[in-house]
């Protein structure tokens, strides 16, 4: 009986996986080279590219239009920023401005996707800066509420105090 059981879990399974395709299968490699190619296009498309910084670590890039003379926030900073995030497209799909006032998180503890960990650990205390997100470091291949699954963002971000 037990010899039948494990036939029959090994039919199941090698069907099983025969009936997967492999387009089906997320791969974070190959979507990373998709949102750089995205990412790239979008800003040659809008004329920031020459201007746009790459932190290497994380594929972000970020474009400064006013360039902050405060500190950097580090591991456990509380960043209080204002903020309006959309999609390539130009859709508006979420602010921080016309509301409840600026948003504040603790960097580092993942309270905030973690391209905003990243990203503002890169510019300073006073700083306008255009953000753009890799999908992989904003919602990823799940998407959340609203923002589909493998979505680059743009923020357009301005860095009001680091505590």
């Amino acid at each position: 009986m037990k010899k039948l059981n494990l036939t029959v879990f090994l039919f199941v399974l090698i069907v099983g996986l025969a009936g997967c395709k492999q387009d089906d299968i997320f791969n974070a490699a190959e979507q990373a080279e998709i949102d750089e190619a995205t990412i790239v296009a979008y800003l040659n498309d809008l004329g920031l590219y020459e201007q746009a910084i790459r932190d290497d670590a994380s594929g972000i890039y970020y474009v400064i239009s006013e360039q902050g003379t405060g500190v950097k926030p580090v591991f456990g900073a509380t960043v209080i920023t204002h903020y309006s995030g959309f999609f390539l497209s130009g859709e508006l799909f979420d602010t921080s401005l016309g509301g409840a006032g600026p948003l504040d998180f603790v960097l580092g503890r993942g309270d905030v996707i973690a391209g905003w960990d990243r990203g503002f650990s890169l510019i300073e205390e006073g700083t306008q800066a255009l953000m753009i997100i890799p999908s992989g470091l904003a919602y990823g291949n799940n998407g959340s509420s609203g923002i589909p699954p493998n979505s680059v963002l743009q923020f357009d971000v301005n860095l009001i105090d680091v505590r």
